[in-house]
């Protein structure tokens, strides 16, 4: 029997291509992962905490922005000196979000950053009893006021149509 070279270079592509299929069926043992107590969540979790949030409200968990209910569509996004920590729903009007900045960071900053966020809407300064100001107004159907929060720290409260619950903290 002769073996015609081009019936032997289809046979050798035939079997270089079967054995290809064949290495992919087999499936290769691949190791399980194991986390010791002291593994650090993964990164990206909420749960692996800040320490701004911990140095401001005594607890590293930070909340995710994408948690919000009550802000309106379009907020500007948190100052890259500050973190969301709490993100406390008042009422289905009215929601709270507590946040912690770097140390040293002044408030007169903080306020600078939103003013000069906001494209639309209507914003201004208010003096409120307790506080020497607040920065509020309007944006996308949306009440907000901003006021500072201790040292390091401030609050934003959102409500639909002004629906605020002034109750005495």
């Amino acid at each position: 029997m002769t073996v015609r070279p081009l019936h032997a270079l289809a046979a050798a592509v035939l079997l270089a291509l079967l054995a290809g299929c064949s290495a992919d069926a087999v499936p290769t043992p691949t190791p399980t992962p194991t986390l010791t107590p002291d593994a650090p969540d993964v990164a990206g979790d909420p749960d692996d905490g800040d320490p701004r949030c911990a140095a401001g409200y005594g607890d590293r968990h930070r909340t995710l922005e994408s948690d919000h209910a009550i802000r309106p569509t379009g907020w500007p996004q948190t100052p890259p000196f500050a973190v969301l920590c709490i993100l406390e729903p008042v009422s289905f009007y009215e929601e709270i979000g507590y946040y912690a900045t770097d140390p040293g960071t002044r408030f007169d900053d903080v306020l600078w950053y939103y003013e000069h966020a906001f494209t639309t809407g209507v914003h201004g300064y208010a003096p409120v009893p307790g506080a020497d100001k607040v920065l509020t107004g309007v944006f996308n159907g949306s009440s907000y006021y901003l006021e500072q929060h201790g040292f390091d720290r401030y609050r934003i409260h959102w409500a639909w149509d002004g629906e605020y619950d002034y109750e005495e903290e």
